[in-house]
């Protein structure tokens, strides 16, 4: 695998833009590459890098409705909040792109930082 090989030269490449910001796992989750999406966070990849127009590899599967890497990336603790130059958001694309399934994910997640934040904020008050 020539990727492999490539990647293990130098680390930073991991993690190299190109001319519109975009790191290899942007691109791989854009594809629904799962696997190489894996691969690449297992080799050091930022899950929370945004391109020059603030895209994300969360927005970008989300709008594939490549639910298995949005679950990849939900478990790096990736803002699901996070929005694009057009102010979009991983749950706007996936609601737009009628994907229900990577909705559903997005949506739990959301309700489970919504109930830690109201646990944190009850604790500061007692």
């Amino acid at each position: 695998m020539q990727l492999k090989e490539h990647l293990r030269k130098g680390e930073n490449l991991v993690n190299k833009p190109d001319e519109r910001g975009f790191t290899p796992l942007i691109w791989a989750a854009a594809f629904g590459e799962i696997e190489t999406v894996r691969h690449l966070l297992e080799w050091g990849a930022d899950p929370h890098a945004l391109a020059k127009e603030r895209e994300s590899a969360l927005s970008l599967a989300s709008m594939g409705g490549y639910t298995d890497i949005v679950t990849l990336l939900l478990e790096r603790n990736v803002d699901i909040n996070i929005y694009d130059w057009n102010g979009g958001t991983p749950l706007l694309y996936a609601v737009r792109g009628n994907h229900v399934k990577c909705v559903e994910a997005l949506l739990v997640q959301q309700v489970i930082e919504n109930h830690i934040l109201k646990l944190f904020q009850n604790k500061g008050l007692e």
